[in-house]
Order: structure tokens, then C-alpha cells, then sequence
């Protein structure tokens, strides 16, 4: 059984540890869990590592033998992503096998945290890249560069350097342009798979609002307001703790209320960008606001939630229902919204039974 997965469970995994029992599989699984979707499986079952569908292996072995080549090879090329190889002590062999394995990394204990966890992070967007080029011509450029523009925003955040906004805006752009182009439930599929939690919630929050708002005849200045909101809707959780961040499991009471500062961190760094629209900067700090005045930060309600804050909200309740994590299985499409339809403290109602029609519209049409 992989480490972490629940028999018969349909989790998806992003890494698998593939390991041969030494005391640094567990401690290192456990490590990158913090940040990707981990199992885990013995390096001799050969079966179970090929059948995964996780789009990177990391192997870590105290050592391999000329016997066991073949099979690596055959596992490493199962995978999308090219393989990370994690030692717990040096051996001349293991670092020659694993440098004969194109755009590989390998580590020898002790190693640097980061080190690793960014090796596997560039492993899978290799990974992803190769998925990607699949993909309509439009719908790839708006993917791609809104990954380069939201890393772009999280390396600016981080620093306290100014935010890249015309960048922002053309990869707003782009998601534009593939708006008549593809539609909504493909835009979704291509991001359910990505690694980066942080990006593929924020995609999937602008991706679902913008196809619905060109749909129900949003267009110009308005259309361009919603897809660059929902794009930095999440801009200040660059200032949250990646503990708190990417805990796979249930906040505690303290973590929580660390969580609740993001859009106040939000409002803070967008204000700061003086060429951004006042309704932008609404968007990512009042989405977790509710109509009865039970949200944060500041317990808004009523008409003091102008209507894009309120389809933002939408937008990113739907969008947190239906993406997996971790610590839980992603919704269907008829779970979340049915969900959504009795949230009407929170949500409104009348919005949330236009986007359910559309939502429901273009699955059932792409089932058909």
C-alpha cells in the first residue's frame, strides 16, 4: 500500500517515494508531504510503481545493484517527470546510475530541505510541461504563462519587491483569448493534476469566474476586472507560513487564525500597486466575507459585499470544493453545488443558481 493511501481511495498522488525499507523513506515522505500529494512503495514491487499514477519518483536506496537496473528504468520511465534519487549514505555506484538518467538529481544525506523539495517541484513541472503540450495552442499559452506570471508574483511578494503587474495583465490576457476558445471543464482538468496547491487553486478560482462571466455577457473592462482579481485573489498566502499553508490536515485554532490574515495581507500588497483597479483589490480582500457578517477579515454583510466580491466568493468556495488536497478528496460537480445551494449565509443564492446552471450546463453537454 502506497505510505499515506487509504485502500480503495481514488487520492491522486504527486510523488511516489519508491524505497527499499531504510530508515530515511518515512522521515523523507513525510517531508515532502508538506508540499505535493506522497506516497510511497517498496522499490521491489514492481507492479504497484508502475500502475501508480503519480507524475514523479523519487527513489531512495542505499544502494542499487546491476540487477536491479532494468527495473529502475523501467519505473523512471513510467513516470512523466524525470526521477530524483535520494541516498542515505554516499556510494560511488548509486551517484553514476543516477547520473545517467537525463535531467536527474540526486542527494546524499545530510541534504538541504528546500534543495530537494524544489528538485521535485521542477521534476513535476517538467512533467506537467509534457502534459501540457497536448493542449489547444491558446489554452497552453494561458497556462503557461500563468504559471511564469503567478511565480513571478510569489518571488516579488516574497522579497518585498514591486509586483510584476504587466505581466499579470498579459497572462490575464492570454486567459482571455482561450475563453472562446476551449471551455470551462478543460480549463479545470488541465489544472486538477498540477502540483503546486497554491496555483492550482488560484487558476481554477479564475479559470471557473472568467468562463462564467464571458458567458453570461461579461465583457471589456469588467471581464478584464474579474480575471486579474481572481488571478491575485490569494496573493498575500506568499506571506503565510508554508507550515500552515501546505499542512496536509486540518488547521488547528492557532493556525487558522494565521490563515484568516491572507486577505489582509492581500489588501496590503495590492494597494500598493497604484495602477490596480479599487474592485481588484475588493475581490482578494473581502472573498471570505458572508452575507450574515460571519466572514473575515472585517465581518462585512448585506449590501456591503458589492456583486464581484459576491461571484468571487462563489467562484472560490466551488473551486475549494471540488479540488483534491491532501487531506481530502475533491467533490463532484453536483456535491459542491448542491452544497453551495444551502450556503445562503454565506453565498448569494441568486448567483450561485446561475453559475450552477452553467456549470452543469457544459458537463453534461461534454458527457453527451
Amino acid at each position: 500500500m502506497l505510505i499515506g493511501q487509504h485502500p480503495q481511495s481514488a487520492r491522486r498522488i504527486d510523488v511516489v517515494v519508491a524505497h527499499d525499507g531504510n530508515r530515511l523513506a518515512a522521515p523523507l515522505a513525510r517531508m515532502l508531504n508538506g508540499q505535493f500529494r506522497v506516497g510511497g512503495a517498496k522499490f521491489n514491487n514492481t507492479t504497484e510503481l508502475l500502475e501508480t499514477t503519480a507524475k514523479s519518483i523519487v527513489f531512495c536506496m542505499v544502494r542499487f545493484t546491476p540487477q536491479q537496473l532494468p527495473n529502475l528504468r523501467r519505473i523512471a520511465a513510467h513516470s512523466s517527470s524525470p526521477p530524483v534519487f535520494v541516498f542515505p549514505t554516499y556510494h560511488r555506484t548509486n551517484i553514476e546510475i543516477a547520473e545517467s538518467f537525463e535531467q536527474s538529481k540526486h542527494f546524499v544525506a545530510p541534504f538541504a530541505r528546500d534543495e530537494v523539495t524544489t528538485a521535485v517541484r521542477n521534476a513535476l513541472q517538467l512533467g506537467v510541461d509534457t502534459t501540457w503540450r497536448n493542449l489547444k495552442p491558446l489554452q497552453k499559452r494561458a497556462l503557461k504563462s500563468s504559471r511564469e506570471s503567478f511565480d513571478a508574483v510569489a518571488a516579488t511578494i516574497a522579497s518585498g519587491e514591486r509586483m510584476p503587474i504587466a505581466q499579470v495583465y498579459d497572462a490575464c490576457k492570454d486567459i482571455q483569448a482561450n475563453l472562446t476558445d476551449t471551455t470551462v471543464d478543460s480549463w479545470l482538468d488541465a489544472l486538477q493534476h498540477h502540483h503546486d496547491s497554491s496555483f492550482r487553486h488560484s487558476m481554477l478560482v479564475c479559470g471557473a469566474l472568467a468562463f462564467f462571466s464571458h458567458d453570461i455577457g461579461i465583457r471589456g473592462e469588467d471581464l478584464r476586472k474579474i480575471t486579474v482579481g481572481t488571478f491575485l485573489h490569494d496573493a498575500g498566502k506568499a506571506l503565510i507560513p508554508l507550515t500552515v499553508l501546505d499542512k496536509p490536515g486540518k488547521l488547528d485554532d492557532k493556525e487558522y487564525k494565521v490563515i484568516q490574515r491572507h486577505p489582509v495581507f492581500s489588501r496590503d500588497i495590492l494597494t500598493r500597486q497604484e495602477e490596480l483597479n479599487p474592485d481588484v483589490i475588493a475581490m482578494a480582500a473581502s472573498h471570505h466575507e458572508k452575507l450574515d457578517g460571519t466572514g473575515y477579515p472585517e465581518g462585512l454583510s448585506g449590501g456591503q459585499i458589492s456583486d464581484i466580491v459576491r461571484l468571487t466568493a462563489i467562484s472560490d468556495v466551488y473551486s475549494a470544493l471540488i479540488e483534491e488536497r491532501s487531506y481530502k478528496r475533491g467533490m463532484s460537480n453536483d456535491q459542491a453545488l448542491e452544497i453551495m445551494l444551502g450556503l445562503d449565509n454565506h453565498l448569494d443564492i441568486f448567483l450561485v443558481g446561475k453559475f450552477r446552471e452553467y456549470v452543469m450546463d457544459i458537463f453534461q453537454t461534454q458527457a453527451a
